[in-house]
């Protein structure tokens, strides 16, 4: 591997000194063992990564906490419980999980190794094993304070848990956060996550997030994306037991550069997987969205959903992948992606496959780019409606579906709100 002024400084920043030491050695030397992105590999080619493996890199710190910061992003959620990631970091005491139930544990990686390390063991070496992505396993072995959740059996939790990341740094800092969690058969959750931060940061985030959901789970992922890090790359690992259901809906808008990357395994018999997704870009926004769904069993269901807005000389990728093993017939699949190009200056870059082995399978997928229909935009015209409007008409119209999968109310009121303050904009 060439070392790069980014690797020389990640080298000074591994440390191997608690609890999960084995597993932060092991995807350190599994990093190693794949190496970082180059421009020829597919899954990256679309995202220029040049700025990032270019810079050295230091810790993001946690010595001097912006309090009024922190203050001000979870001030719309007082009287809700919430969990705050500060630069990457779970801190309790900024945290406020009042309301949550007692028979939900939220604990440090670190502590729930001592009564959950079976369970972390077999999770962790599995993950490091199988894992593709360089920038999971730096998650992996940089993240400074980890977040571990479990829902018990049977549980249904009426509130949503909520975590705020927060980012703060005015340096070429690295924040890894890292959250596990884990829901018992017949248990149902609610999780959201919202990044937050200043202005526009030096800061450069590599967050991963693994839900692991045994039989007839039921969880529910609104993501919200809203920082301003230099670069966030992210990833969503989720394993589906008999009858699990895993939905995730994300937004993304306002950050200059983003990767988002899922990989979802539908383990046993009828696992239903949902990944919706809309970006709203401008200016030299980007946002690349990588998706693998694989079924491993039969009668087993997944769908994506993913719409983005780009204007003036915004970027946008999308690569979604179904694959369907042997073993998995009565499979039902189903993959959309759409962008709307308000800019001749935008670009956009859509790969939608299909890999099956089964012959018994119901699967689709479909792609399209273009921009306002002109014909509509005349019609709407012709009612008397100024053009400013009826292209924000139009545009609405382009993300109700996506925007129809969000059932968290204060989520999606948060979402519209932003998409308005776009709108004004394009």
């Amino acid at each position: 591997m060439t070392i790069t002024p980014f690797l020389e400084s990640l080298r000074s920043l591994i440390t191997f000194d608690d609890e999960l030491h084995s597993f932060r050695r092991s995807a350190w030397e599994r990093f190693e063992e794949i190496g970082l992105p180059l421009s020829k590999d597919e899954a990256f080619q679309y995202i220029n990564l040049r700025e990032l493996l270019n810079r050295p890199y230091q810790r993001a710190s946690l010595e001097s906490v912006n309090q009024k910061l922190i203050e001000k992003a979870v001030e719309p959620y007082q009287g809700e419980p919430y969990i705050v990631l500060y630069n990457g970091h779970f801190t309790p005491r900024h945290s406020n999980f009042e309301g949550l139930s007692d028979r939900i544990i939220i604990k440090p990686l670190t502590e729930a190794f001592y009564s959950y390390g079976v369970f972390l063991k077999n999770l962790f070496q599995k993950w490091i094993q199988n894992e593709k992505n360089p920038f999971v396993l730096l998650s992996i072995a940089l993240h400074t304070q980890g977040l571990f959740i479990y829902v018990p059996s049977g549980h249904i939790e009426p509130l949503p848990i909520r975590i705020i990341e927060i980012n703060d740094a005015n340096k070429e800092d690295i924040a890894a956060p890292l959250v596990v969690t884990s829901c018992g058969k017949n248990s149902q959750l609610n999780f959201i996550t919202l990044s937050e931060g200043k202005t526009l940061t030096k800061q450069v985030s590599f967050s991963s997030f693994f839900f692991n959901l045994e039989e007839r789970a039921q969880l529910c992922h609104t993501h919200l994306v809203h920082s301003q890090n230099k670069i966030r790359l992210e990833s969503v690992r989720s394993h589906l037991k008999k009858e699990a259901h895993f939905k995730s809906s994300s937004f993304v808008c306002g950050v200059p550069k983003s990767r988002l990357d899922y990989e979802i395994l539908l383990l046993d018999k009828r696992a239903q997987a949902e990944v919706c997704s809309l970006a709203a870009l401008r200016e030299k926004e980007q946002t690349h969205m990588h998706i693998l769904i694989e079924h491993k069993a039969e009668e087993c269901l997944s769908r994506q959903l993913v719409k983005t807005l780009l204007d003036d000389q915004s970027i946008a990728s999308f690569e979604g992948k179904i694959l369907v093993d042997s073993i998995a017939q009565q499979t039902n699949a189903y993959q959309l992606n759409q962008t709307c190009l308000l800019s001749d200056e935008a670009s956009s870059y859509s790969k939608p496959n299909l890999e099956i082995f089964a012959d018994d399978v119901k699967a689709s997928h479909g792609s399209t780019t273009g921009q306002i229909d002109k014909d509509q935009l005349f019609y709407l015209r012709s009612r008397g409606l100024e053009e400013k409007l009826a292209k924000k008409l139009l545009l609405k119209a382009f993300c109700k579906e996506a925007i129809d999968e969000i059932s968290h109310s204060a989520m999606k009121e948060k979402i519209l709100k932003n998409l308005s303050n776009y709108f004004e904009h394009s």
